[in-house]
């Protein structure tokens, strides 16, 4: 039996929306040691973030908040 994905259509609004959204988000590339992922991983999640990218807001958030006062 052969394996066949159906192919997703999206509307002009759906893509429309999409577009916006991206639009919206900044997406900087940072690289980091790969040796270092899991230790990073496991602390971020210790500390109780859901993702790096939450961790890494927070940190320049804090950041942020330090510097201007």
């Amino acid at each position: 039996m052969e394996n066949i994905q159906k192919e997703k259509k999206e509307t002009e609004a759906q893509k429309r929306a999409s577009r916006k959204y991206k639009n919206s988000k900044w997406r900087p590339n940072i690289f980091i040691d790969a040796d270092k992922r899991e230790s990073i991983e496991r602390w971020f999640t210790r500390k109780g973030y859901k993702s790096f990218n939450e961790y890494v807001i927070s940190l320049i958030d804090e950041d942020m908040r330090i510097s201007a006062d």
